[in-house]
């Protein structure tokens, strides 16, 4: 059985095309898990401090002198309130 030279030329094209295919998606696919990690990592902290709320314990009557909202104590010490900016 002969193949034909553009046979084979194509056969090493696709081959290549698929090698670099698996190195985008293989190199891809490592990264996004070495992301996923780092968010999958417990919060142990306050529940007011949740890290992107925007909140904060502040002494009682602060929240209102810089604008925000209170919250309640919401897991803040005594004398202290969870303040949104």
């Amino acid at each position: 059985m002969e193949l034909t030279m553009n046979t084979i030329i194509v056969a090493v094209i696709a081959l290549v095309v698929l090698i670099v295919l698996i190195l985008i998606f293989t190199g891809k696919i490592r990264l996004s898990s070495e992301g996923a990690q780092g968010a999958v990592k417990e919060y142990t902290g306050e529940k007011c401090e949740i890290p992107g709320t925007g909140r904060v314990c502040r002494p009682r009557g602060d929240c209102q002198n810089m604008g925000g909202i209170d919250n309640g104590q919401l897991s803040c010490v005594a004398g202290m309130t969870c303040c949104s900016k």
